[in-house]
């Protein structure tokens, strides 16, 4: 893609047409209504002079404590082929070798008293040199400063995909016999935007013209993108309705356009024509059936390594 040719969408603010925009620098930009009517400004221009905060994708569920869910939810973060390194609120660092691993996950998912449920935490920055361990302390701290609570909690970085990520178990009591409940403010906001706050902080922000890169070169990938992200976003943020099981959705710009028509390959999206503007009709579980073809692909892979590994033996 040329990027010296291609537009940022701004959307249809009126009041931005024919204005011209300052960019922290002494060159202003002028917005221009496109063939769509969206405004758009020179986008390569853009890049260089605007930044965007790195994102920190959280997860927090809860799931019973009681039925062995805790000690199988542990064996699964710790499996061999995905943990790179352990640590707790226990120890600094856990031993992966299987005799030290074993007593340290028995230490740790041993009864507690009144215990309802357990917390399933998963942090996964958008910044690829995030340092995980020093990040989860962080993240960590910030919700025990908010709990008032010292938390009793496992963590163990995974290495089995592209994405860095950490898996994170908390226990549903705290270190002075206390019930852990997060509220829905904590789950929802609070920990979402410490988590990228903090990224920002260490690592400073990603400038437009990398974002543009990153989300192009996810254009053709076989798995849930950036992109895919903000479409759901979109769409649940529209209330859009559902017509046999499709969306009627309109690209807001080329990129959704590149990554709609590649999803058409699945079978996911078609497109279509209303009143010379283009869209496509999309599946509504588009996001469920990426993650089926995201979870073959990866056990394809997982087989061939396997094959590999005995054909070294």
């Amino acid at each position: 893609m040329n990027y010296d040719d291609k537009k940022l969408i701004f959307g249809k603010d009126e009041h931005l047409q024919g204005k011209r925009i300052k960019l922290n620098s002494s060159k202003s930009l002028k917005v221009k209504r496109n063939y769509e009517g969206s405004l758009v400004v020179n986008r390569y221009d853009y890049a260089k002079k605007s930044n965007h905060q790195y994102n920190d994708i959280v997860k927090l569920t809860y799931k019973s404590s009681s039925g062995g869910f805790m000690k199988a939810n542990l064996n699964y973060i710790t499996k061999e082929d995905k943990a790179k390194q352990c640590f707790s609120s226990e120890k600094e660092d856990i031993d992966l070798d299987k005799e030290n691993l074993e007593k340290a996950k028995n230490k740790f998912s041993r009864y507690l008293e009144d215990e309802k449920v357990f917390f399933k935490l998963v942090l996964s920055p958008e910044y690829k040199g995030t340092n995980l361990k020093k990040h989860t302390k962080e993240v960590i701290r910030y919700i025990e400063g908010v709990q008032q609570q010292k938390l009793i909690w496992f963590a163990s970085e995974h290495k089995d995909t592209d994405d860095p990520h950490i898996h994170i178990i908390i226990r549903g009591i705290d270190q002075e016999g206390e019930e852990v409940r997060f509220s829905k403010e904590l789950i929802k906001n609070g920990i979402r935007n410490f988590a990228k706050k903090d990224i920002e902080r260490k690592y400073g922000q990603m400038s437009t013209f990398k974002l543009l890169r990153k989300m192009e070169s996810q254009l053709d990938k076989d798995n849930i993108s950036k992109i895919d992200r903000q479409i759901e976003y979109k769409i649940k943020k529209s209330g859009t309705s559902l017509l046999n099981g499709y969306i009627n959705y309109y690209p807001k710009n080329e990129i959704e356009d590149e990554r709609l028509k590649y999803l058409g390959k699945y079978g996911l999206t078609k497109p279509f024509f209303y009143n010379d503007k283009k869209g496509y009709k999309l599946k509504s579980n588009f996001i469920k059936e990426l993650k089926i073809i995201q979870e073959r692909a990866n056990s394809i892979e997982e087989t061939k390594k396997k094959k590999l590994e005995r054909g070294k033996k």
